[in-house]
């Protein structure tokens, strides 16, 4: 779930154009090094871990080198990413019927600055131009968020609903938030972390809801129909659900006669509480040729 909410902020940073590298949320991609020993047998010397992107397959990964596009050098004018760091967690079920269950999240914003490359109308010529760039990130990432629009028209939108980034902490200056990448490392030595290059990371925390009325059902093969009011049989789940929940509603005469519990037409039911729902009959006050529930 905390890649939905990745990918919900990543759109609201579209407007950052001199971006160059920017992605959703990575994973670490783990490559072994290898070298031929005296004897001729291939040694294994360690591991290279690189930041991919989940639209990275193995075979663009590895053959075609896509595991460096999110990897910092002096080509690339900016590279910026989103890390899962602490994933998400339950919170609350709320709402009639328990249908909303809210959850916090955990996300890590990092990006390095290649201000050589960046220019002074983005730098202002400042050797540490992270401090004025930052700010701009962090207000397009604070306060709501939707995620219409972002996953064309997918499940995403209707499931994922009430995003709200609450906090936003940066990180301390240090290269090993961009552990457990290797350039976190070796770029120390490659100066990569030093003027003309910068960098900051964000820790992102807020809430979201998931409202399980709008999980649709599946057909065939896993298949998701459309949409929270998506079709099930000859009419849609949220109708299914709502005939479904307003059949059991019992049927009384009066206020009087539902605080009781005694039902129209004969039998008793535990009696209702003020604010709970029910069906007025035909010879309730309020019965006017029509369907109505009153309250």
């Amino acid at each position: 779930m905390v890649s939905v909410i990745a990918d919900v902020l990543k759109a609201n940073l579209t407007n950052l154009e001199w971006m160059e590298r920017f992605g959703g949320m990575v994973v670490p991609a783990v490559k072994p090094n290898f070298k031929q020993g005296a004897d001729g047998v291939q040694v294994s010397t360690g591991n290279q871990v690189y930041p991919v992107a989940c639209t990275v397959n193995m075979e663009n990964c590895w053959e075609n080198n896509q595991f460096r596009y999110f990897e910092p050098d002096s080509k690339k004018s900016a590279v910026a990413f989103f890390m899962d760091n602490g994933g998400c967690s339950l919170k609350a079920i709320e709402g009639p019927l328990n249908q909303y269950y809210k959850f916090t999240f955990d996300l890590k914003f990092l990006c390095w600055l290649n201000t050589a490359r960046l220019g002074s109308a983005i730098t202002d010529d400042n050797c540490l131009p992270s401090g004025r760039i930052a700010p701009y990130v962090l207000t397009e990432l604070a306060g709501a968020h939707s995620p219409v629009g972002v996953f064309g028209g997918g499940i995403e939108e209707t499931i994922f609903q009430a995003i709200e980034v609450t906090s936003v902490r940066q990180l301390t200056k240090n290269p090993s938030m961009f552990e457990p990448f290797s350039f976190a490392r070796e770029g120390i030595d490659r100066n990569f972390f030093i003027y003309p290059y910068d960098y900051f990371g964000l820790i992102i925390q807020g809430t979201f809801v998931i409202n399980k009325n709008c999980l649709p059902d599946f057909g065939v093969d896993w298949t998701p129909n459309v949409g929270c009011l998506a079709p099930a049989g000859s009419i849609n789940w949220f109708s299914r659900e709502a005939v479904i929940w307003l059949a059991a509603l019992p049927m009384f005469d009066s206020n009087e006669a539902a605080i009781l519990g005694n039902l129209s037409g004969g039998g008793t039911v535990p009696g209702l509480s003020v604010g709970d729902p029910y069906w007025g009959s035909p010879q309730h006050v309020a019965f006017s040729n029509s369907f109505l529930r009153v309250e």
